[in-house]
């Protein structure tokens, strides 16, 4: 069982894995030791992952977008070039574009 030690920070637990690496099995088992893993997570899929999938689905999404941004998805074995990345950031961080637009 997890430490019952709180912090006002709080502490993030981030599992990071390539695709069917068994990050949705370790994530599982971070749940059952008391891990709160958010209450909008994946579903699973009948027949092909019943128990869900562990992923907060919120975090998930915001990869997709973040890969989608500079040109890239989660299948994608060559990566973002760096070039596309600082693209990417350069636009989210120029007048007129992001939150406070």
């Amino acid at each position: 069982m997890l430490s019952q030690h709180h912090s006002d920070r709080g502490t993030a637990i981030v599992v990071l894995g390539m695709h069917r690496s068994g990050t949705s099995a370790l994530t599982g088992i971070l749940s059952r030791c008391g891990v709160p893993l958010g209450s909008r997570l994946y579903d699973g899929h009948a027949g092909i992952n019943d128990k869900g999938y562990f992923e907060n689905a919120p975090l998930a999404d915001l990869n997709d977008d973040l890969l989608l941004a500079v040109g890239s998805c989660w299948h994608d074995l060559s990566g973002p070039s760096a070039r596309m990345v600082a693209a990417a950031a350069t636009q989210a961080v120029s007048p007129g574009h992001g939150r406070g637009s």
